[in-house]
């Protein structure tokens, strides 16, 4: 197992013909490697461009860059279902912090969207806002070792975001309402449990929650779709945030080592 994963922003390893060659990375990266002691002989797993992982042995390492030669192409998991989190629009601070909990975890997207408590904001920002949650989302993959990093969506209304939802292959909506299935029961009743590849929405209402009318709309967006309680306590957006997915994605068998 590499001991160290560097991130490549633009280099494709696959691209390149020689057995030997350099990392491109810039000067901080290139000086926080080498303070953290990668010498010439030590494994490191690489994460290029294109998100291919790559297990690569170090040739040289100096100030002047690290040179590697491919020891191996470790495939990534793909037999398992991808959880992505289509998270309704709370206020930036909570936004950032879920963003940042939930790429730690290992979603496979994040899709904001506008309800009847999202705060407004200006259409103007959400390029801003877009670009700074996807560096946050790369950024702290990055930061739990992660070959990849969540795609995170632009914020839509409600409705594109029900659009969207029809096209997973199944949806699991937080909703205290007169079924309250754990996650485990959704995932079973769903049929999840041994699918294997798929994509599986999980819808979180913003700071104050979903009105029914938006409920019903939800629940009317994809014929697989399955409400979960989170239990009795009223919990933060920030905490439901994570909760929901960490419990998704652990029945989903997820957090299990490979």
């Amino acid at each position: 197992m590499a001991s160290q994963t560097l991130y490549l922003e633009t280099q494709v390893i696959a691209h390149e013909r020689q057995e030997v060659f350099a990392l491109q990375l810039d000067a901080g990266t290139l000086q926080a490697a080498l303070a953290q002691g990668i010498a010439a002989g030590d494994t490191i797993a690489v994460v290029d461009g294109a998100q291919d992982y790559f297990s690569c042995q170090v040739v040289q390492a100096s100030p002047a860059g690290l040179l590697v030669r491919i020891a191996a192409r470790p495939s990534t998991p793909t037999n398992r279902p991808r959880v992505h989190l289509v998270q309704g629009l709370s206020n930036d601070e909570a936004m950032d912090t879920i963003i940042r909990q939930v790429s730690e975890l290992g979603v496979a997207g994040i899709l904001p969207f506008r309800s009847t408590f999202s705060p407004s904001i200006d259409p103007a920002r959400n390029d801003e806002l877009q670009a700074r949650w996807q560096h946050l989302a790369r950024y702290s993959a990055r930061q739990a070792g992660l070959a990849q990093a969540p795609d995170v969506g632009f914020v839509e209304p409600l409705e594109d975001a029900c659009n969207t939802l029809a096209g997973f292959d199944a949806v699991v909506v937080c909703w205290e309402g007169e079924v309250a299935r754990s996650m485990d029961e959704a995932v079973a009743e769903l049929g999840l449990a041994d699918v294997g590849s798929c994509d599986v929405a999980l819808v979180v209402g913003p700071r104050g929650g979903l009105t029914d009318a938006e409920m019903a709309r939800i629940g009317s967006s994809n014929p697989r779709l399955a409400t979960v309680s989170l239990g009795p306590a009223i919990l933060r957006v920030e905490t439901a945030g994570l909760v929901a997915p960490t419990l998704l994605i652990s029945a989903l068998g997820g957090l299990r080592r490979s």
